[in-house]
């Protein structure tokens, strides 16, 4: 949800931020590897408890992940491997956080180290899902919860970790199911928008091929 935000109201602000910092000479893959330093960083501090720090650069990161890209756009630098870059690097952070999550929160229903690989799962699956669904159509189906909706709960999270550390596992367990869910609605979507196109191309093909034999009756 928040990506749609960033898609329309807010991309004039994200511009303006892209073409001050585009003026300090770093390329977007070099704005990537940044976000990556920040987001390990990131996850260190949560492994820590330190979820003030673990704001800050997660902020940071947050930052880098957008104008990674927002500048790419801007300077009309955008590559392939830039996107294959991005992609990896945002699994990478998502995996360190997960981690540190799983290793240092306090556990909830069941151990926390579950809560963190389930949503490291969650993380991954929504991207095959989303990905390959991309190379099958071009429709795109309304995803409940993005990359930028995980981050916000997680920072949601550590201000309110910051007044009980239980409240920082609440948050990683309610990313953890509502990614899983999020799979599920694609799938479900997908599954829709596949039927649908299919249908529309076997009714094609069936005016093509009652046209061909109409041509054929008239030339006989």
């Amino acid at each position: 949800m928040i990506y749609e935000l960033r898609q329309s109201a807010h991309r004039k602000y994200y511009l303006k931020v892209a073409d001050h910092l585009s003026r300090w000479g770093f390329t977007p893959n070099t704005w990537t590897m940044i976000g990556l330093f920040m987001g390990f960083s990131m996850s260190l501090m949560i492994y820590f408890r330190s979820y003030f720090w673990a704001m800050i650069f997660g902020l940071a990161m947050a930052c880098c992940d957008i104008m990674d890209g927002e500048i790419a756009k801007l300077k009309k630098t955008t590559t392939p491997f830039g996107r294959l870059l991005d992609v990896t690097v945002d699994k990478y952070v998502e995996g360190f956080i997960g981690l540190a999550a799983g290793l240092s929160m306090e556990p909830v229903l069941m151990p926390s180290l579950i809560w963190g690989i389930l949503s490291i799962w969650g993380s991954v699956l929504i991207s095959v899902v989303s990905n390959v669904g991309g190379i099958l159509t071009k429709k795109q189906p309304f995803k409940l919860v993005g990359r930028g909706d995980r981050g916000l709960i997680i920072w949601v999270g550590l201000i309110l970790g910051l007044i009980k550390p239980v409240f920082f596992s609440y948050s990683i367990i309610l990313i953890t199911i509502l990614s899983h869910i999020t799979v599920v609605v694609m799938l479900i979507e997908y599954s829709i928008i596949l039927k649908k196109e299919e249908k529309a191309l076997t009714e094609k093909e069936e005016k093509i091929s009652s046209s061909v034999e109409t041509q054929e009756c008239v030339i006989h």
